[in-house]
């Protein structure tokens, strides 16, 4: 059966059946794979697979070897194409053509543990890449430069030679997949020293983000609003106070390590801290004050499902040096400090919108 699977396969794809039309536009593009093999048509299956979510419609074809004159012929009627070599699975290469055979963009993919992963990550770049190669604003090969890097096509063998500097440098332009963002609900809950007198302030946290591609190197914009719970600070004689704190905060957070299941990151953050607060002994009116303060953190998220994350972190407030000073109606004064650096630890979970 699944031998039969594939001869019907690589019949679909010797007829250009197109397999994927997005609802939204009719971008007509040709895909052609060169494989040799039946395990390189089971893996050209899976980039099918990946490619029906994005808004191309594929004619598809294939090749069992790679032909410079095929790939720089416009045909009739002329489309975008994007050639993938598949023969050798350690370096598969995507060759990218505009309609007009005019712009050219070669991208290379090292070798993956996973064959799903892998073929995901092809299918991910041909729309973007040809859209880019559509602007003639963005980088490209000329007709020269691509024919210097086809030579490397017709002979693969497991050590491919080392791409040209151009087109190293147009990998590393385009080496990025499209950016797509996600809106992110954080709950929390933290435990913070606040007064140099003893104060372990702890509640929950809501913290929102949109976050950029969760990938290694970028940057999430965040806010948080936190309002303790529980808090009994000590004045500088001893005496006990209450407090009410509220505490507000904008940042970003860069990823500094990631990998599927598992990221960190550091962020940095500005705001405010409004505080009331006054001994228990005293009758007349509390205290009040708005502080600035930054934060410094760093956050490690786990992976639960492919919307909810684990996060666990550290962080630092620093607070301009402060006496609450408060008189009492017998006419004696009372004074609590808080501590200008405040370290905190959490524990929370975050749920992840769709991307966008």
């Amino acid at each position: 059966m699944s031998k039969a699977r594939g001869v019907i396969f690589r019949c679909l794809l010797m007829a250009h059946v197109p397999i994927s039309v997005w609802a939204q536009s009719n971008h007509d593009v040709d895909v052609v794979t060169v494989s040799e093999t039946n395990a390189e048509t089971a893996f050209v299956s899976k980039i099918a697979e990946a490619l029906v979510a994005e808004p191309l419609a594929v004619h598809w074809g294939t090749r069992p070897e790679f032909n410079t004159d095929a790939f720089l012929a416009v045909g009739t009627p002329s489309r975008p194409t994007a050639w993938i070599d598949v023969r050798d699975r350690s370096a598969i290469s995507v060759y990218f053509r505009d309609a007009d055979a005019q712009r050219f963009f070669v991208r290379r993919f090292p070798a993956q543990s996973n064959d799903d992963i892998l073929a995901e990550h092809v299918a991910q770049v041909i729309a973007p890449t040809l859209s880019a190669l559509a602007d003639h604003t963005q980088p490209a090969l000329t007709g020269e430069q691509i024919r210097t890097e086809l030579a490397l096509a017709q002979s693969p063998s497991p050590a491919q030679p080392a791409p040209s500097p151009t087109v190293q440098m147009l990998a590393w332009q385009n080496a990025r997949p499209p950016t797509k963002r996600a809106l992110a609900v954080e709950s929390v809950y933290v435990v913070q020293w606040i007064s140099t007198h003893g104060a372990a302030a702890q509640g929950p946290r809501l913290r929102l983000s949109s976050r950029w591609n969760n990938a290694l190197g970028d940057v999430t914009v965040w806010t948080s609003v936190w309002k303790p719970i529980g808090l009994a600070p000590q004045g500088l004689m001893g005496e006990d106070w209450h407090m009410n704190l509220w505490d507000w905060r904008l940042g970003l957070a860069f990823s500094v390590a990631q990998t599927k299941d598992i990221g960190f990151a550091v962020g940095l953050g500005g705001g405010a801290d409004w505080i009331s607060a006054g001994p228990n002994a005293a009758s007349n009116a509390d205290t009040s004050a708005i502080l600035p303060a930054l934060r410094w953190e760093l956050r490690t998220e786990l992976r639960i499902v492919d919307w909810l994350y684990g996060t666990v972190g550290a962080s630092i407030d620093l607070l301009p040096p402060t006496l609450l000073q408060h008189q009492a109606t017998d006419g004696a004064h009372r004074s609590m400090e808080l501590a200008t650096w405040q370290p905190a630890a959490w524990l929370g979970l975050e749920v992840r919108g769709a991307e966008f």
